[in-house]
Order: structure tokens, then sequence, then C-alpha cells
């Protein structure tokens, strides 16, 4: 993935390996993808990820519940605001 600031002047080249379904980038520009492990975050400003949402056997979890089968999809709803297609569903998550 590169990312590239709104005026043009730095290009920078993420190296997501374990890319696995859809992301999405907010307005502050903080990135948000499936991965093999589940859902993950990378904030704007560069740095490491993190985990939001945990993959465990062929399922992702939130919390206990809701079980998802996988991540096809992700957009942005607003500030820590995401929508996933899920196997057929979509889903509202309200991150921390």
């Amino acid at each position: 993935i590169r990312r590239i600031a709104p005026d043009g002047s730095s290009v920078s080249t993420l190296g997501i390996a374990d890319a696995a379904g859809g992301f999405a980038v907010d307005a502050a520009g903080t990135i948000y993808y499936a991965s093999t492990s589940g859902l993950k975050m990378l904030p704007a400003g560069g740095g490491v990820d993190s985990i939001l949402l945990i993959r465990q056997g062929a399922n992702v979890v939130l919390g206990a519940t809701p079980y998802l089968p996988n991540i096809n999809a992700l957009t942005i709803l607003g500030p820590k605001q995401l929508l996933i297609l899920s196997g057929g569903q979509i889903l509202k998550a309200t991150l921390p």
C-alpha cells in the first residue's frame, strides 16, 4: 500500500504482509484492514499496527460475539465507526 500526503509532498510504502480482505482509510489517514489474524488498524502517522478484532479459527470475534465468518469489505461511517461486510451481513462497529 502506498500512502501519499494530501499535498503530494511525501510518499511512503506500507508493507502489510498479512492483508486478507478489504481496507479503508479514515479522514485522519488511519488505515483499517482485514488481516489473517483479524481486523487491524495502522495509525496515520505510521508506527505499529494494532489488532481491533481477533480472528479465532475460521471466525473473527468482537468481544465474545458476534462471530464473523470473514471480513470481505470495510468502509468508514464516521470517526471511530466502521461498516463491515462479512458473509452477506453488514455490521456496524464503534471503536473505542
